[in-house]
């Protein structure tokens, strides 16, 4: 059964999510759906408009496909979770280029990393390409030391953002010396 499915039959019933076979968590009227593949994206474009009818303010997880992104926010979504790397891998950012430029496209959108980290260096490099937050459970329950790791987390998600706050330099392809030499000693 796909989750488009579960919540089609929610509303025949008349009832509102709650258990079921939808990978979700639900916050406080919120709802994460995830459609983890092999579903159907279109089957996740169709349950986050149905659910977000219902209220349901809905963070879809997805991949940083511009088109899917699209669809979901004419569904309803007001949110976007890309995914870093497949769920539960580590790989930290797959597709920095994809995820940059959903970024840019989406620039008014507040989207949330969601999947793929496996250390906090990722976390920082998430924030740093100016994603919102980031969202994460294996990277941490799967340490040695899960507090410690959290920590180092929270403190990679914080650094990320002042780093973007700061402004940072454009990276260059060539080398260019920034010490300034004017006024120095000179041994020539």
């Amino acid at each position: 059964m796909t989750h488009l499915d579960h919540v089609r039959r929610w509303k025949l019933q008349g009832r509102q999510p709650r258990n079921s076979g939808l990978g979700r968590k639900r916050l406080r009227g919120q709802l994460v759906l995830q459609v983890v593949p092999p579903q159907n994206v279109f089957d996740l474009v169709e349950a986050a408009r149905l659910l977000s009818e219902d209220g349901f303010d809905v963070f879809p997880y997805t991949t940083e496909d511009l088109i899917v992104a699209e669809h979901l926010l004419q569904a309803g979504c007001k949110v976007l979770m890309p995914w870093g790397a497949p769920i539960g891998t580590g790989l930290g950012l797959n597709n920095v280029y994809g995820l940059r430029t959903m970024r840019a496209h989406f620039a008014g959108v507040p989207m949330i990393i969601d999947a793929g980290m496996g250390l906090p260096s990722h976390a920082a490099h998430a924030m740093e390409l100016g994603f919102d937050a980031v969202l994460l459970n294996t990277a941490v329950a799967m340490a040695g030391d899960p507090v410690a790791m959290a920590r180092a987390f929270a403190q990679a998600v914080e650094a990320g953002s002042m780093a973007r706050s700061a402004d940072p330099m454009e990276a260059r392809d060539m080398a260019s010396p920034s010490t300034p030499v004017l006024g120095k000693a000179s041994l020539g």
